[in-house]
């Protein structure tokens, strides 16, 4: 905190002075678009309906609030919820903008579910129901945990990491850029800033550029092994300028445009 301090206080007294600079608008435009819904409350509802088999976790967090001790019920209240309502209302438009609340999530969730097998553990102690002990309940709640995971190969595990992989960032723009023709010897390289090497296989499959400058630009599309350019909205407008001439010269082709997470065009220049 003492090291991101110096950071976040001059950039939350910049938004105090000028609320524009936050962002916020455009994350929640975004967010409405994902969930189909511009009302704040049915976004929000949306939004946790959406995660799927995950709401489990947030569904768990009420119980728990009653099973855990008075610390981790601040955590709660003070931490996981509004973190939580801020993302449903905000920035709902990516699962993952929720991660740094799974965790906390997870470990309320695990705190719970131990004092449920403490008080079962203790009702069969003193029952005994044919002699079954709570260390012989323990093995039979865990032995199928044990059997799978070791089904569990390196080979199945890698294969469920790259599929993960493989919907970082936006999975809309990583299914496109993924169907390019790569077999082609003579085209090993796409123009941009979208993290491109972060996907399976393509490691150096791109020539990184911010689309700024535009002298840069016309270097950077000379390049033999380049034949795609993946560009953002927010190009410099003499570089959008050049491209949409391109375009209706037919010189290059628009392969695909997307208006979802941050607007990009991919375009064939070769």
């Amino acid at each position: 905190m003492l090291l991101t301090l110096p950071w976040y206080l001059p950039m939350g007294l910049n938004v105090l002075k000028d609320f524009s600079k936050s962002g916020i608008g455009q994350y929640i435009a975004i967010s409405s678009a994902v969930q189909g819904n511009t009302s704040t409350i049915l976004r929000f509802a949306s939004a946790f309906v959406n995660l799927g088999k995950y709401l489990v976790f947030f569904i768990f967090l009420a119980p728990a609030c009653i099973l855990v001790n008075r610390r981790y019920r601040v955590f709660i209240l003070l931490f996981l919820v509004p973190f939580s309502i801020l993302w449903g209302v905000i920035s709902s438009y990516d699962e993952r903008n929720l991660s740094i609340v799974f965790v906390g999530v997870s470990l309320v969730a695990g705190l719970g579910f131990e004092s449920i097998m403490e008080y079962v553990f203790k009702i069969v102690d003193r029952i005994r129901v044919y002699r079954l002990s709570s260390v012989f309940l323990f093995l039979l709640v865990f032995a199928p945990i044990v059997f799978f995971a070791l089904r569990l190969t390196d080979q199945k595990l890698v294969s469920t990491w790259e599929l993960a992989q493989n919907n970082i960032f936006s999975s809309e723009i990583n299914e496109q850029v993924r169907a390019l023709d790569w077999t082609n010897p003579l085209c090993k390289r796409v123009l941009t800033n979208y993290p491109v090497s972060y996907l399976p296989g393509l490691k150096d499959a791109q020539l990184n550029t911010y689309f700024s400058d535009y002298g840069d630009y016309l270097a950077q599309i000379k390049e033999p092994d380049v034949c795609w350019m993946l560009v953002p909205n927010y190009a410099n407008e003499q570089i959008r300028k050049d491209i949409e001439t391109n375009l209706a010269s037919g010189k290059f082709v628009l392969l695909f445009s997307t208006e979802k997470w941050v607007p990009y065009q991919l375009i064939k220049i070769k």
